[in-house]
């Protein structure tokens, strides 16, 4: 008995070793075959039923024929039943017709394979649909029109169109993506990888994610944000290739002045206008299930969608989910500083203990860092890549130093409380910032700048707002293009340096590369030292000034009150004043709102101290469904949010105000649930999250059953 449970154990094994897609074929193969027995065989035959006593060469000879007669079976599909239903037959019948006799088997598949052939000749039709590859230009093009369509869930696709590119990846490689995936590594980051509205923003990300990672739709569709990690001038995203189960991190780099396909712009937009989102997936659009076909066929509908905003038709037609693996594969491979080897490896091309081997030497090896530049827009691998960054203000005046910081930390505190470290975070606060001039042209009123500007007007002293972000932008534009100017084309060097400074840094640098390359390496060296000197001069200056003096004693006590004048007020970028406060534009309607989303921004923002309006049927739907919460949470558990000064404490309250959120939307959605389903001839269906949904579902139930909410255990806020 326990060896028979033993080899079942096996045998369930072994099944699980299929993918989802690989199931969901045998299903479509078996309806196939069954459909084929009843017309052609007897109609009481089933693949259940069958015995080995039926399988003969002439009945499969037959099947081979229906499947060539029916013309809604193509080619590759025909390939794939056959070896699915011989597989199967073998495993229910345990017949040994293909074993005993595997030329004949193998003649069978190659003589349906010539029928296609001519038919194909006949016909004029390709023998195999592939879809067209993607150029660079059409994920510019796509990327363009995503931003424009200026919504939260535009910038999210344009994010993952451009990691599965960056990927080389199939689309269910990026669609699960966590922001954990994300590492950053200095100046690019690695990714592990298992409209004018918020998701135009995120269909961006996907769309640039796929690109980057030459992936399939399903190596993009999973990304979380725990699989990014920052390595100081990039960062890696962990990937999981779900067609492959294999896991690889990939590095990411930003592009060379082009803002539409830039992965950190795409990344930093996504997060800028949707601070409460509260899902760990960096594509939270995509429904979560690790089914590779759902993700691609996001990406199909997307792709679809975007044709509608292509006036000057400069798409390439019929664009689908694996063009970005196809179009970022032969993009890569016209750079001669790209080998064959690092390409198979980016886009985990499976070849055998080769592919093992660059396991080994990825994913630091330059090899891959060299693959991400050319998928990213450099020219010159070597020299490009560096990504912007604050430290240009290093030597601005204290003042200036002191807002971009305060800016800095603002965005950082509650737009990207999901990324880490500090310096990955200030890196996508400078790309927004570099592009700003860029994006401006483009949509002056788009909600990445409204909220741009709406942090910039937390800073305490109020300056002009538009002014002073063009200005921070610029310096920042001007030290990326001093750090990447031996890769940069000369028109974005002569638009973005003075001509004192082209005469001082560019002359002659295309002729003399070499020569150059050293006094700029000499030139760094002077600038390190000299940076040695001035924290030591302020090293020496802090001791002296700490050092009190009678003098200085005197004038101090004299004059207390001039000084605390003079002193800027404190700001607090997450919880605005509540003078002049008035309620959020984004919450005047519930449609498309998750419940757990609401909650964070509702404490965060503290919503509840703003006077009732009458008028406002979105306060009113939103102080329900604060209602509804306090039968399943106990809100008065939560603790006052922590001051600004107090930079990793906000960032626990954060995380932790989410996690609460995120247990409340659940604990309503299946009490729901059950609630709806416990009904005599009602059908099982689970409940949303969204706010409507529970809204509804709340107002149908009973009493008695909303009492049964009282009986659970209240959840409280845990900073644990």
């Amino acid at each position: 008995m326990e060896s028979d449970a033993d080899v079942e154990t096996i045998v369930d094994l072994m099944e699980s070793e299929l993918g989802p897609s690989s199931r969901k074929q045998d299903g479509s193969a078996r309806t196939k075959f069954n459909s084929f027995l009843k017309k052609h065989i007897d109609r009481n035959l089933s693949i259940t039923t069958i015995t080995a006593d039926h399988i003969t060469k002439d009945l499969f000879g037959k099947f081979l024929a229906f499947l060539f007669k029916d013309p809604d079976i193509h080619w590759q599909t025909s390939m794939s039943y056959l070896s699915s239903i011989k597989r199967q037959l073998e495993e229910v019948t345990g017949t040994d017709l293909f074993r005993s006799d595997p030329d004949w088997y193998r003649r069978c598949r190659r003589h349906l394979q010539k029928q296609y052939l001519m038919l194909s000749i006949s016909t004029g039709k390709k023998l195999k649909q592939q879809a067209p590859p993607m150029t660079i230009e059409d994920l510019r093009s796509i990327s363009t029109i995503l931003f424009l369509r200026n919504d939260k869930k535009s910038l999210v696709d344009r994010t993952l169109l451009n990691n599965q590119w960056l990927a080389i990846g199939r689309s269910s490689d990026v669609g699960t993506i966590h922001f954990s995936d994300l590492h950053w590594q200095g100046n690019f980051f690695l990714i592990d990888v298992t409209r004018n509205d918020k998701k135009s923003l995120v269909d961006r990300t996907l769309l640039n994610n796929q690109w980057l990672a030459i992936g399939r739709s399903s190596d993009v569709g999973t990304i979380h944000f725990s699989d990014l990690h920052w390595q100081g001038n990039f960062f890696l995203i962990d990937v999981t290739r779900i067609k492959v189960s294999q896991q690889q991190a990939i590095s990411i780099f930003c592009s060379p002045i082009c803002w539409s396909i830039d992965p950190f712009h795409a990344l930093a937009c996504q997060l800028l206008v949707d601070p409460y989102n509260t899902s760990p997936k960096v594509f939270s659009q995509v429904t979560a299930t690790t089914t590779d076909a759902h993700v691609a066929a996001y990406i199909n509908r997307l792709l679809k969608s975007v044709y509608d905003y292509d006036h000057e038709a400069k798409l390439t037609q019929n664009l689908q989910s694996h063009s970005a693996r196809r179009g970022g594969a032969a993009f890569a491979s016209s750079n001669a500083s790209v080998n064959l080897s690092d390409l198979a490896h980016r886009g985990l091309w499976s070849m055998d203990g080769f592919a093992t081997l660059l396991e080994y030497i990825s994913p630091t090896a330059a090899s891959d860092q060299n693959v991400a530049k050319v998928l990213g827009g450099w020219t010159d691998t070597k020299q490009g890549g560096h990504p912007p960054t604050l430290a240009c203000f290093d030597d601005e005046s204290h003042h200036t130093f002191t807002r971009v910081s305060d800016y800095a930390k603002a965005i950082r505190l509650l737009h990207f409380a999901k990324i880490s470290p500090k310096g990955f975070a200030d890196c996508l606060t400078a790309t927004l910032l570099m592009y700003y001039r860029d994006t401006l042209k483009v949509s002056p009123q788009h909600i990445v700048h409204q909220e741009m500007q709406r942090v910039h007007a937390t800073l305490s002293p109020i300056c002009q707002c538009q002014e002073e972000l063009l200005d921070w932008g610029s310096k920042i534009r001007k030290r990326f293009v001093m750090d990447n100017i031996l890769a940069l084309p000369l028109h974005i060097v002569k638009q973005s340096l003075s001509t004192e400074e082209q005469a001082e840094q560019f002359v002659g640098i295309h002729t003399f590369a070499d020569t150059l390359e050293r006094l700029l390496l000499g030139h760094q060296q002077l600038v390190l030292a000299n940076e040695e000197l001035k924290n030591m001069m302020r090293q020496i200056l802090d001791r002296l000034s700490s050092t009190p003096t009678r003098g200085s004693s005197d004038r101090s006590n004299a004059a207390p009150e001039q000084a605390r004048e003079t002193e800027p007020a404190p700001t607090n970028p997450l919880r605005p004043p509540l003078v002049g406060q008035s309620w959020p534009a984004g919450l005047t309607t519930l449609k498309g709102k998750k419940l757990s989303d609401f909650l964070v921004q509702y404490i965060m923002e503290n919503l509840g101290s703003l006077p009732k309006d009458s008028s406002n049927r979105g306060q009113k739907d939103c102080l329900r469904a604060v209602e509804i919460l306090s039968y399943v949470a106990d809100l008065s558990s939560i603790p006052p949010l922590p001051p600004s000064s107090c930079e990793a404490e906000r960032v626990r309250w954060i995380s932790a105000m989410q996690r609460m959120a995120n247990r409340c939307e659940l604990t309503l959605v299946n009490g729901l649930t059950r609630a709806a389903n416990g009904a005599q001839g009602q059908r099982n269906r689970r409940r949303s999250g969204k706010l409507t949904g529970i809204v509804k579902g709340w107002s149908e139930l009973t009493d008695q059953q909303r009492a049964a909410f009282r009986l659970m255990p209240r959840i409280t806020f845990s900073g644990s």
